[in-house]
């Protein structure tokens, strides 16, 4: 509806001529001024001032029902510099319309037709033509750019740097039938993006888009043909189906697929480049291969159902910091998600990971291939998977995942470790030859949320005596500071297998003990409760050298007990008999505190001597705290 201000003012100057019948008018120029008009777009009112008409040379022939009006200028106090032509000859209508800087961005602002908060500026241009023969439908043609166009929302986390845009539009219009037929393209290729952390260079991968559509406006049904959508020699997305849109019946099809595409492009631009400075462990990753997709989308109402397959071919995945590789990848990953209140359409969907060679810390290397089969927002592998450690083997159960695509996915497994030699275990984390076996079980263990938690335990028998973990865990394992837990417990150790050929000192005896609450961050300790003791037994001496009893006082945090006529005394021997060593530590905070057992009136001894030529290890400060940092360091720098 339109509402014009009753006072316009009108300047023509026109010839008229008679032929027949019916007048012939020749316009020289007719300008029409209308001070105001309100125009109503639903509920919402527009108004508009000042608008100019301006028509120059312009034929009106009544009978032979002709119009010819090749320029007809039009401003307004929002849109202006438009310039429409208007020829009507006979049974055929053409109509033009071009303007330059006609303030589209500016009118869109004011009419609250973009988002509010934005700033725009930039320069325009549009073209649009359109015909009608006769009852045909009415084909039209019509393009938008914009150049040098700078845009910015309103807390900066999106914004456009000289950026040239330019959208077509061709098709037909049926206005009896009320529908419309087109094929549209959209590009935009020179200036820069950045939203949010991604930053996109359209200089070098410009955006696009095209399609075909058809919109039917009494069924409000839109169909989609064709769509084409993404950056060149990044990615690519193609889309097809139908949008049923109605009150009571609001309805979804399609159909959406990635081409083979090269992985590492998408990587880079994704995820290395806005994540490497919070996660640098990005940067050392090389990967490669290529990906593809299949999807299909189904929606009635609120209710989804989305089913396909994503792929990546012989894909690499390594890392020299970490130490680990993947070559020959290739998934066939079957995609499930269904709304709680969608029918069940089948049983299963089968997929394929397949890994020719994998090479993982403390692992040789070998393959890999899994048989994948997914539900509905689940993905299992039903088989158990045989991986070979240096001296054996373990063997990884079935793995079930649930609520993948919900907000806290879950993966419950177990682990089950055979009788494992540990000395080709241990030979690349510890100098000497360590001779024993570990076995155990753990079962079960589940992920979910960013934790991973294991019940069971983990037996190896080493130093002829037995170490048992359990509690293993970890939280926030995709953060950059991921904390990984377990206990420990242990006893009947040989002492003199343990120390022998070490720089801390050679301790004979056999050792009792256990660590609590073990919490790892940054590769260091962050938090334990630690008890060690020794254990008198038939047959197994109970001595210990001067260098292993120097450095258990300095980790009490006491001096030397070789000082002064003592330490002339520590000369004439090299080691000396013991009756118990005790120990007990703690670390929460990073204050580390150190206690001995052994207690004699108001006593505390580390290490209480074992004859007249013994020495005893007194604590000299029970109340002592210290940064776990610095006693670290002090510990290094006295030991090594």
């Amino acid at each position: 509806m339109l509402d014009l201000d009753l006072k316009p003012m009108l300047e023509s100057n026109f010839g008229l001529s008679v032929s027949g019948k019916y007048p012939v008018f020749e316009i020289e120029e007719l300008k029409a001024n209308v001070p105001q008009a309100r125009a109503a777009a639903g509920e919402r009112e527009i108004l508009i001032n000042d608008i100019r008409v301006n028509i120059q040379k312009g034929t009106v022939d009544v009978e032979k029902k002709a119009l010819h009006l090749p320029s007809i200028q039009l401003n307004s106090s929002l849109l202006k510099n438009f310039l429409l032509s208007l020829r009507v000859d006979g049974k055929q209508v053409n109509i033009a319309l071009h303007g330059k800087q006609t303030n589209l961005l500016e009118t869109a602002l004011a009419l609250n037709l973009l988002p509010s908060g934005w700033q725009f500026s930039g320069a325009d241009s549009i073209h649009i033509t359109a015909t009608q023969k006769e009852k045909d439908p009415w084909s039209f043609s019509s393009e938008l750019e914009f150049h040098e166009l700078i845009f910015e929302n309103g807390d900066s986390s999106c914004m456009g740097e000289k950026v040239s845009v330019r959208v077509k539009m061709d098709g037909e219009v049926g206005l009896k039938e009320a529908y419309m037929v087109a094929n549209t393209s959209f590009k935009a290729d020179v200036g820069e993006i950045l939203y949010d952390r991604f930053y996109f260079d359209l200089n070098n991968n410009p955006l696009f888009s095209s399609c075909e559509i058809k919109y039917e406006i009494p069924k409000k049904s839109l169909q989609l043909s064709g769509l084409s959508v993404g950056l060149k020699d990044i990615l690519t997305l193609n889309v097809h189906g139908t949008l049923l849109h109605k009150s009571r019946d609001q309805r979804i099809g399609l159909s959406v697929s990635i081409p083979r595409t090269a992985l590492k492009p998408v990587f880079d631009l994704f995820i290395l480049e806005p994540f490497q400075t919070e996660n640098p462990f990005l940067t050392s990753l090389d990967i490669g291969g290529a990906i593809s997709a299949d999807m299909e989308l189904a929606g009635i109402g609120t209710d989804w159902i989305v089913t396909g397959r994503c792929m990546w071919h012989d894909g690499t995945l390594s890392s020299g910091e970490e130490g680990f590789s993947f070559k020959g990848i290739n998934v066939d990953l079957p995609v499930w998600y269904q709304d709680k209140k969608s029918e069940r359409v089948r049983e299963t969907e089968k997929g394929v990971l397949s890994i020719r060679s994998m090479s993982l810390p403390m692992l040789p290397e070998q393959k890999l291939a899994l048989t994948l089969d997914a539900g509905p927002n689940s993905l299992s592998v039903k088989d158990p998977t045989t991986l070979r450690i240096p001296g054996g083997k373990v063997n990884l159960g079935p793995i079930a995942g649930k609520n993948i695509f919900g907000p806290r996915p879950s993966i419950d497994t177990s682990l089950t470790v055979d009788v494992v030699d540990i000395q080709p275990l241990l030979s690349r984390i510890l100098p000497q030859p360590v001779k024993g076996t570990v076995y155990g079980e753990l079962d079960p263990i589940r992920f979910e949320g960013g934790t991973l938690s294991a019940h069971g335990k983990i037996k190896a028998e080493v130093f002829n005596g037995e170490v048992i973990v359990s509690d293993l865990g970890a939280s926030e394992i995709f953060s950059s500071t991921p904390v990984f837990r377990l206990s420990a417990g242990w006893k009947a150790l040989r002492l003199a297998e343990m120390t022998s050929g070490t720089s801390f000192g050679k301790i004979e005896g056999v050792l009792k003990g256990h660590i609590k609450n073990l919490e790892i961050a940054y590769g260091q300790p962050q938090k334990f409760d630690l008890l060690l003791e020794t254990v008198k037994t038939k047959g197994v001496p109970q001595r210990i050298s001067v260098k292993a009893l120097d450095n258990i006082s300095r980790i009490g945090g006491g001096q030397s007990p070789f000082v002064g006529l003592a330490g002339s005394f520590a000369m004439l021997f090299k080691e000396f008999p013991y009756k118990k060593i005790g120990l007990r530590a703690s670390l929460e905070n990073d204050v580390f505190r150190v206690n001995g057992t052994i207690k004699e009136g108001e006593n505390e001894f580390l290490v209480k001597r074992g004859g007249f030529s013994g020495v005893n290890v007194v604590n000299q400060n029970p109340d002592n705290r210290i940064s776990f940092k610095d006693m670290v360091k002090r510990v290094k720098s006295k030991i090594w």
